[in-house]
């Protein structure tokens, strides 16, 4: 059985079709993977930029917020210290006495003392 040079030449016309045809189907297969992963790769540097302004928006506030979390234990420290001295005015002092042959002149220093409390606490609390 011997091949006529049609046939051979069909033959490899026919081989070769279907290794070019191969060929072609994965080079647009890699193609289009290598365009989605493209894509894909845009969208995850945006979200990697979005992630990073966020996380410094993020330290940002936490600077922030530790700065008035010191101020508000240094706050908190004189306000105690104030108290402390105030107690110890009572302690020295017969408020009892007082309050007894002068009730109009205690209850004046009182109702100021504690609208001046008030209004600090109001102040260092105020937003």
């Amino acid at each position: 059985m011997f091949i006529s040079t049609i046939q051979k030449w069909s033959i490899i016309a026919a081989v070769v079709t279907a290794i070019v045809g191969g060929i072609s189907g994965v080079v647009w297969w890699q193609v289009n993977k290598i365009d989605t992963l493209i894509a894909e790769n845009a969208v995850l540097e945006q979200l990697s930029e979005d992630n990073a302004a966020a996380l410094e928006q993020l330290l940002e506030q936490a600077k922030i917020q530790a700065a008035l979390s010191r101020q508000l234990s240094s706050d908190m420290r004189e306000s105690e210290e104030k108290r402390e001295e105030v107690l110890q005015i009572f302690r020295d002092h017969q408020l009892t006495n007082l309050a007894t042959q002068k009730p109009e002149w205690i209850e004046r220093i009182i109702n100021n003392g504690t609208r001046e409390v008030f209004d600090n606490l109001e102040s260092i609390t105020a937003p």
